[in-house]
């Protein structure tokens, strides 16, 4: 507390309180901004990754996926059911890229 050896006034102690409770906000919004600006870091590093991601499953599906040949019936089964994940995955990565988006 600020003090000049005076009699405390009643007014001045509440302006000086005041005061005091204001820069304890303004530090708060301080530390609210840094951590959004970290947060929002995070999330474009995340939005390229989940970009990589699309990529990388339309390349699961397009090359690796539909480029295997001479599957034995049950094994047909299994490459439609992995090109069903895949493609809700695709789906899935749609949604969170959109939803990124939006956000930022």
């Amino acid at each position: 507390a600020l003090s000049n050896g005076t009699v405390s006034h009643p007014e001045l102690e509440s302006i000086q309180n005041d005061l005091l409770q204001t820069a304890s906000e303004l530090e708060q919004a301080r530390i609210n901004l840094d951590l959004y600006v970290q947060a929002r870091e995070t999330l474009i590093a995340t939005k390229n990754r989940v970009e990589q991601l699309a990529g990388y499953i339309d390349k699961l599906q397009m090359q690796r996926l539909d480029s295997i040949q001479g599957l034995a019936p049950g094994q047909r089964v299994l490459r439609k059911q992995l090109n069903a994940v895949a493609t809700r995955t695709a789906s899935e990565i749609q949604n969170i890229h959109s939803d990124m988006t939006t956000a930022l």
